[in-house]
């Protein structure tokens, strides 16, 4: 039976049972659920375009040379770092019965400043919770471009 398919009962019945058998696994869940639904830290996204340019600024990088479309690691790696920032800035995602989606306009902004098609950022936006889950270096760079953005926001 495909997820679609329950009704409301059946999943209000599992959750129940569910919160019976595995107090733990739910309580995780549910916290989950909870860093999901949070606001983020800023929620207008025409800041992301001033975001980009103190990140570029930041990195010593001409915005221009961020959005060249030649390829190389650094800039590869910076694009990852300033998408990992803004997902932790706007906590874009949002849950639903079926599924966890992006917030509408975010990857349509995050697209127009990194000059990128939707569909490649809907993949670097899955690749960069990856990297964040994986390497302690990675989210240590996107934890220090974090703190700095927020606090450059103050300027804006």
């Amino acid at each position: 039976m495909a997820r679609s398919q329950y009704s409301r009962s059946q999943v209000l019945e599992l959750g129940m049972l569910a919160l019976k058998r595995y107090p733990e696994v739910c309580a995780e869940l549910l916290t989950e659920i909870d860093e999901f639904n949070s606001p983020g830290f800023d929620t207008d996204l025409d800041n992301m375009k001033k975001y980009f340019s103190v990140f570029s600024i930041r990195n010593g990088l001409l915005d221009e040379l961020m959005l060249t479309k030649k390829w190389s690691r650094e800039r590869t790696q910076s694009i990852k770092v300033f998408t990992a920032a803004m997902i932790r800035i706007y906590r874009p995602f949002r849950l639903s019965y079926s599924c966890k989606y992006l917030m509408p306009g975010f990857a349509k902004q995050l697209s127009e400043i990194l000059q990128l098609q939707r569909p490649n950022i809907s993949q670097l936006v899955r690749e960069v919770g990856v990297l964040e889950k994986a390497y302690d270096e990675f989210r240590y760079e996107v934890d220090y471009t974090e703190h700095y953005l927020s606090i450059a926001k103050e300027d804006f």
